[in-house]
């Protein structure tokens, strides 16, 4: 929710609740002292309204990036099963080129995941005849189907 409209729901909140002076109220000259101690007219309750919802809408943009945090760690995950699925789709036996090729990730990005496997204990390293450095999924290699 944005500050503004923390600001516009506020607002009205405390024109509602707070007392204010009336025509009527000024018949009753002991009242007039604790009318104007909390007096709110349509500026006060405004200013009122905003330095409350400055701090709140701060509080709450706080809690929505947290919250988009959470989605990309789920960006990552989407990822690894990617470079997963691929891994089982070659027996096992990928590089970094290979997931590049066959997903949507960048080399970059295929690279560093296939070596956060790898670090994780998940994947282990080899050679290839090219030269390229061919990673091993032991699960998915030698299977019998």
């Amino acid at each position: 929710m944005s500050i503004i409209a923390l600001t516009i729901i506020l607002f009205f909140v405390f024109q509602h609740y707070l007392p204010t002076v009336t025509q009527d109220d000024l018949w009753y000259p002991e009242m007039l002292g604790y009318y104007q101690q909390f007096h709110s007219d349509t500026v006060a309750i405004l200013i009122l309204s905003y330095a409350i919802a400055f701090p709140l809408g701060l509080i709450m943009e706080g809690w929505i990036a947290k919250g988009l945090q959470k989605i990309r760690f789920k960006r990552e995950d989407w990822a690894i099963l990617r470079v997963l699925t691929v891994a089982n789709e070659n027996d096992g036996y990928i590089t970094a080129v290979d997931v590049a090729a066959k997903t949507t990730l960048s080399l970059t990005e295929s690279q560093k995941i296939l070596d956060d496997l790898h670090n994780r204990g998940y994947a282990d390293l080899s050679v290839a005849k090219t030269g390229d450095i061919l990673y091993c999924f032991p699960g998915f290699s030698n299977r019998d189907e």
